[in-house]
């Protein structure tokens, strides 16, 4: 009886773990799915005459299904984002009312500057994961191992 609930805690534990290491993850989703969001803006304005708003419309869901989309148009609160620090909400809050409020060249010029900074972002993300996912894999898959041994 002992061993299967050893197994079970180590394996709640591991789990437990698992979903820390989580937000890890949703970050790096984020900043490719940002990067992707902001190249699909730098090429509808480049090469198109729309707005910012035709480009984000419904019928552009090849370029515009992404995460930031529903931030975008209000569907989804930036508050809600438990992966992202104070200051990259404030900077997304900031990138979404600075969208479309713009000319044609002044737009293009900010979108590009932001690429820069996102593409920062998603390597210090891509380092954060490689560091961190594991860590708090094999911290919860210890913490069950030592509640198992004291259990025994």
């Amino acid at each position: 009886m002992k061993i299967i609930l050893g197994i079970l805690i180590v394996s709640l534990s591991t789990f437990l773990g698992y979903l820390i290491s989580q937000k890890y993850t949703d970050r790096l989703k984020f900043y490719e799915d940002y990067i992707k969001f902001n190249d699909a803006l730098i090429s509808g304005i480049t090469f198109t005459s729309k707005t910012v708003i035709d480009l984000i419309d419904k019928e552009n869901k090849r370029y515009f299904n992404s995460e930031l989309k529903e931030y975008f148009l209000g569907e989804k609160s930036i508050e809600n984002g438990n992966f992202l620090q104070k200051s990259e909400k404030e900077y997304l809050k900031n990138y979404l009312s600075q969208i479309g409020n713009k000319n044609k060249q002044m737009q293009l010029e900010y979108v590009n500057i932001v690429k820069i900074d996102l593409n920062k972002e998603r390597e210090k993300a891509k380092i954060e994961l490689k560091k961190y996912k594991t860590l708090y894999v094999k911290l919860g898959f210890l913490i069950g191992i030592m509640i198992f041994i004291l259990l025994i």
